[in-house]
């Protein structure tokens, strides 16, 4: 409970308006860490800061199952995950919304902000169930294009034809249908 509580005050010393979740399924976790916050919060220099935090955004939560727990994270999509479990690689596979993901007890988020060279301009504010961390192919511009054969036009015409007179467009069909027509 204490390294959970100290990531949970690192976090909340970031803004006063930052989030500082506890999801558990252990009452007695949920307790202990909460008491260990309220110790180690005492000998903080930014203690206002983490005040005003964790009043606004500082939340523990018990789940009824780990499934539920999953699915809670999942919905707040954060943009910090830690996974304090037995087995954290079985969970971080459920994960489906997170900015970047800390397994097990040995990697703290201090980590991922100062030392190990992960990726820290992450999606905040629930953004990482559309947003992944930035990385280079943010500032890749890329271009899609089509070269079709004959041999490849007639393997796509017909899905193309059915596709566009459904969707009621009969000029896009009739686009790939003259070619068709010239062919003849």
């Amino acid at each position: 409970p204490s390294h959970i509580a100290a990531d949970l005050l690192a976090q909340a010393e970031h803004d006063p308006k930052a989030c500082s979740i506890l999801i558990t399924t252990s009452k007695s976790v949920a307790t202990a860490v909460k008491n260990e916050v309220e110790h180690q919060i005492k000998s903080l220099t930014r203690i206002n800061i983490i005040n005003s935090s964790l009043e606004k955004g500082g939340l523990i939560i018990i789940a009824q199952n780990l499934k539920e727990a999953i699915e809670l994270t999942n919905m707040i999509a954060p943009e910090h995950l830690q996974i304090q479990t037995k087995k954290p690689t079985l969970v971080f596979n459920k994960i489906q919304n997170a900015g970047a993901v800390f397994l097990g007890a040995y990697s703290p988020v201090s980590f991922g902000d100062y030392s190990s060279g992960l990726n820290h301009v992450l999606p905040t504010a629930g953004y990482a169930k559309v947003y992944s961390g930035l990385s280079s192919l943010d500032f890749v511009k890329t271009m899609n294009f089509l070269q079709c054969n004959k041999e490849g036009f007639k393997n796509l015409k017909e899905t193309a034809i059915i596709l566009a007179e459904m969707e009621g467009f009969d000029a896009h069909a009739k686009a790939v249908s003259i070619r068709e027509e010239k062919e003849k």
